[in-house]
């Protein structure tokens, strides 16, 4: 009942308060906000590991443009745990708890940063984005054009969501800021020390002379995003012959430990030893040559590092885009109904096709 009312108050916001403004369409590179060099901007991406991911490509550019501005995000309790990621291109974060006393705290937070512009990441129509956006008082506030527009004062066009990658819809943003982001510097991109790299050898046990690594990932977003150990293994088994060469390796998030220890029981596969944070597991991504998995954050990790993979999506509106990983090698496995609907013969037949297709260095 709670999540309901929850709900329900949100979409009357976005109702009631996204129609009350007139915002500027900026639909081309026009440097309409006028900011100054050292100005204070605030970036929203207050909500999964994934979506943090591919954000990177435009706060890398904001960077690039902007070397004197102070650039600050708020995250999510549930994405805290990536904000290194971005570390290179930012000057703070900010974490978002849902609850009042977490708002409160927010608030505070986000007038000390005294922002000039905030920029909404969502193009999909945010209740929690529009408060947000309220609480930083930003003179200017810039977003994806969708039906709470009027929460916005100046919005890009929104691309069309069947056909265009997220990636590139959110590059959009960069319009009102004088600049558009050319296609071949949108690749996403995750920073590693060679103490990371080094590190996440030594736990899986590897030399520059091992075998390829081909990783297997059980972890999904959700339950209902999971493939389950019984079609993986059966999956593994089908693919027997084109896996000779590799060293497979089976790995999760911690909670799912249980469901890879099972399924190296039945495959005799090895498991990935645990690491301590994502960062680490971010690291152990980047040693593989190839990558199985179901539709997570591990799929855009393996195109900031790309990694070639098997992708298997379980989506729900056929007239929108997957998420696949950028401008990286990959094929696609989706079924409209569940991930449990995809036979193991296809998840195979994709790991053959990926195989044998030729890869960039």
């Amino acid at each position: 009942m709670l999540k309901a009312l929850e709900l329900f108050v949100r979409k009357w916001f976005n109702r009631v308060v996204g129609v009350q403004g007139e915002p500027i369409l900026v639909s081309e590179p026009l440097d309409v906000l006028q900011l100054p060099k050292d100005a204070s901007i605030v970036v929203l991406r207050q909500d999964r590991i994934g979506d943090v991911l591919i954000t990177i490509p435009f706060v890398r550019a904001l960077r690039r443009a902007m070397p004197r501005a102070t650039i600050t995000v708020v995250l999510g309790t549930n994405n805290a745990a990536v904000a290194h990621a971005l570390e290179p291109w930012i000057d703070g974060v900010v974490v978002y708890r849902k609850s009042l006393s977490g708002l409160r705290s927010l608030r505070r937070a986000l007038r000390k940063v005294n922002a000039d512009v905030v920029v909404d990441m969502m193009d999909n129509p945010s209740a929690t984005s529009a408060m947000l956006m309220s609480a930083t008082r930003a003179h200017y506030r810039v977003g994806i054009d969708k039906m709470n527009r009027g929460v916005y004062t100046h919005v890009v066009p929104l691309l069309d969501r069947a056909t265009v990658h997220i990636v590139d819809r959110i590059c959009q943003l960069s319009l009102p800021f004088g600049f558009a982001i050319d296609p071949s510097l949108r690749r996403l991109e995750y920073q590693l020390s060679q103490h990371d790299v080094r590190r996440a050898m030594e736990a899986l046990e590897r030399t520059p002379d091992s075998a390829p690594l081909f990783l297997v990932n059980l972890s999904g977003s959700s339950d209902e995003r999971m493939y389950g150990v019984e079609r993986t293994a059966r999956v593994l088994e089908l693919a027997a012959a084109d896996l000779v060469r590799y060293d497979v390796r089976i790995c999760s998030a911690p909670q799912h430990a249980p469901l890879v220890t099972e399924l190296c029981q039945r495959t005799g596969f090895r498991a990935v030893p645990a690491v301590a944070s994502f960062h680490a597991f971010a690291a152990i991504i980047a040693q593989a040559s190839f990558l199985v998995t179901p539709d997570t954050s591990t799929v855009h990790l393996a195109a900031a590092f790309g990694v070639p993979s098997v992708v298997l999506y379980k989506q729900h509106d056929p007239g929108l885009c997957v998420w696949t990983p950028y401008a990286t090698p990959h094929v696609a496995v989706v079924d409209y109904v569940a991930l449990s609907a995809i036979e193991p013969q296809r998840v195979a037949d994709a790991v053959h096709t990926l195989l044998r297709r030729p890869t960039p260095a």
